[in-house]
């Protein structure tokens, strides 16, 4: 029987969600099958004529030429070169096991080469071998090869002299290279194209004049785009963490190898979630935004019907940057936090007309009291997110804190935190994380959200929609993973007291001609802001920051940053276009008849039909703030001057 036959390696390419060529991905071999009949007449020809003229006429073996070629290598005892046939070469680069070049090794080829002729069709062969051959600068195979030289995708449009070039490189790839031996290579394309002229595939004139064609000077390399996109396709498509990978990786293969050589080595087709379009507008959104500063933003944007991920933006160089906040540690996220805590408290029976108390708070720790001060009376809960309290949600985040863990012995808000999708493991369990004081990446606070867009049901975000092996066979499609991870209703009224924020609350500067629910952050210092927010179609998650540290936005083109200006600006400079051509649709509204009756947050608990007092008309008013400075009063500057923004050329469409 004939040994297997070696498949070769095959580049594999990443889509858009439209079929837009994104990058490529391959190993140590870049090669892109062609068919035979997409292999212009004149390249067989050449390969023919340099290669094995009587490829058509022999039986695998041409005896005439490996005599010969005996002879003159027999003192040697090794045959490094000549009377090879085609048929010999392709079974020497697939069948065989060995990398010496001795005259047992050429016997053997030899007979696996007859034999072959056997089994194959002689254009089945060639076209094989077309696919199969080295021709220097990483390039195997003459369709990777027409790319590399002369940037050309279809070999249809190869002239004479291109194909000759082409053939000639066979015989030794790297010492034939037209860009660092023009003259090597010059003088093997006119032994070719003579060779050509000797069997009648040209003429003279033809020859002529394929000779004056100048050689190529560079070598092209192949689109391997590297972002921040395709590196979270890599992530899924490799990672041996389930909870990265998800379900695409038991697909490929059981183990990170096996993987590894399905997507660098399998030729396949990886569709994205990736939408241009949106990720234009996205980089749109901070460039026409923001002036010309030290400071960046980023934003992440999922479809809430599946979970796609959109699009994702860093605003800097993915080989420059220092670290990325949509996927990797990420910063503290602020006041956005809170919105963890009102669901976390909404599943644990909490009322939107619950009262809690505004007024500063002081806790009790072993280390020592830590107080934090507001301005603001007793509150409903709708109006204590809307104004962003911070002594409102210390106050209902104590309710929920010891004696309600779960049999983990995680807090309530942690549990909920991690059914909605963050990573729990970066959350300190102490007051201030209500307030954001934990580290928490852009995606993680995009995904929490959808949550709440999607009534309640957490859809793991994903970058890839299929995939496709080499033959175009369907091998994997995305589901989407649907879990509920919070009542219907208690979402829906989420979304309801969500919405208040951006109405005339501290997102006012996020309002878009359509139902929108989000919520703002700042954290200590003004070092972070934020602004998370959400249509039912999109959920949209913005930081604005330092890329490399911790430094107070205090002034940024004359505006102290928080959460509620540049970060809900740039999430409406975004949101608007993206929803131009898609249908207004409204939230549905929570059946107010399943509330529990109106109760007051106290830091020992909820306390229920006992009467909770009205708010206090001679208490100070309260004032919209989502900064979070422990220990200090948190209300922001009423005499900030409102931000307008610097126009700047849009980001160019990546």
């Amino acid at each position: 029987l004939l040994p297997a036959m070696d498949s070769p390696a095959e580049r594999s390419y990443v889509l858009d969600r439209n079929g837009g060529l994104m990058t490529t991905l391959f190993a140590e071999e870049d090669r892109q099958p062609i068919v035979l009949a997409d292999v212009p007449p004149h390249l067989i020809d050449a390969v023919l004529a340099i290669e094995d003229r009587r490829f058509y006429e022999h039986d695998g073996i041409d005896w005439n030429g490996t005599a010969r070629a005996l002879v003159e290598n027999l003192d040697s005892g090794e045959i490094e070169q000549g009377g090879s046939t085609i048929t010999q070469q392709l079974v020497k680069n697939t069948m065989s096991d060995t990398e010496r070049r001795d005259l047992k090794t050429k016997v053997r080829e030899a007979v696996l080469a007859y034999r072959l002729e056997q089994e194959m069709e002689k254009d089945e062969i060639l076209e094989r071998y077309l696919n199969v051959i080295y021709l220097g600068n990483g390039a195997y195979g003459v369709k990777a090869a027409a790319e590399r030289y002369f940037d050309k995708r279809d070999l249809l449009q190869l002239t004479i002299g291109e194909s000759a070039l082409l053939a000639g490189l066979i015989q030794a790839p790297e010492a034939l290279n037209p860009v660092t031996h023009p003259d090597r290579a010059a003088r093997r394309r006119a032994l070719v194209l003579e060779s050509m002229v000797e069997t009648g595939a040209i003429t003279e004139n033809e020859a002529t004049l394929a000779r004056q064609e100048p050689l190529p000077t560079t070598a092209k390399s192949p689109d391997r785009r590297r972002d921040h996109f395709t590196e979270a396709v890599l992530q899924q498509l490799l990672d041996d963490d389930p909870a990265v990978a998800g379900d695409v990786a038991e697909w490929l293969g059981p183990t990170q190898s096996a993987r590894y050589n399905a997507v660098f080595r399998g030729g396949l087709r990886i569709y994205t979630t990736y939408d241009p379009a949106v990720q234009w507008l996205a980089a749109s959104a901070v460039a026409n935004t923001l002036p010309d500063t030290e400071f960046t933003a980023a934003i992440v944007v999922i479809d809430n019907a599946d979970g796609s991920v959109r699009g994702m933006y860093t605003g800097q160089e993915f080989a420059e940057e220092q670290f990325n906040p949509v996927t990797q540690k990420g910063r503290p996220t602020g006041s956005t936090f809170k919105a963890i805590t009102l669901a976390t408290a909404l599943e644990a029976g909490y009322s939107s007309d619950d009262r809690v108390s505004g007024g500063t708070i002081s806790v009790d720790r072993p280390e020592g009291a830590w107080r934090t001060e507001c301005r603001g009376g007793t509150l409903t809960f709708a109006d204590a997110i809307a104004d962003s309290n911070n002594c409102a949600f210390i106050r209902t985040l104590l309710s929920l804190g010891p004696g309600h863990q779960g049999e983990d012995g995680a807090l309530p808000i942690i549990q909920m935190a991690n059914r909605l999708g963050i990573d729990a493991s970066k959350l300190d369990g102490v007051p201030s994380m209500t307030l954001g004081t934990s580290d928490t990446n852009v995606l993680d606070m995009a995904e929490a959200f959808s949550v709440f867009a999607n009534e309640g049901i957490h859809r793991t975000p994903r970058y890839i929609s299929r995939v496709e092996d080499a033959d175009g066979k369907l091998i994997y499609e995305a589901k989407p993973t649907d879990i509920r991870a919070m009542s219907e209703n208690n979402a829906r009224t989420e979304t309801q007291m969500l919405t208040g924020v951006i109405k005339d609350g501290t997102g006012t500067r996020a309002r878009l001609d359509r139902p929108a629910a989000g919520k703002t952050g700042t954290n200590t210092d003004n070092y972070d802001a934020w602004f998370v927010g959400y249509t039912p179609q999109y959920t949209a998650a913005v930081w604005m920051g330092h890329p490399a540290s911790a430094i107070a936005m205090n002034n940024v083109g004359g505006v102290r940053v928080q959460g509620g200006n540049y970060p809900a600006q740039i999430w409406a400079a975004f949101m608007k276009p993206a929803h131009e051509n898609l249908p207004v649709i409204d939230f549905t509204p929570p059946d107010e008849e399943q509330w529990p009756k109106p109760g007051r947050i106290t830091e020992e608990g909820r306390k229920e039909g006992l009467g909770a007092p009205a708010p206090d008309p001679n208490a100070p008013t309260s004032v919209p703030t989502d900064a979070t400075t422990p220990g200090a009063t948190t209300a922001p500057d009423p005499n900030a001057p409102a931000v307008t923004p610097v126009p700047a050329a849009p980001a160019a469409a990546p």
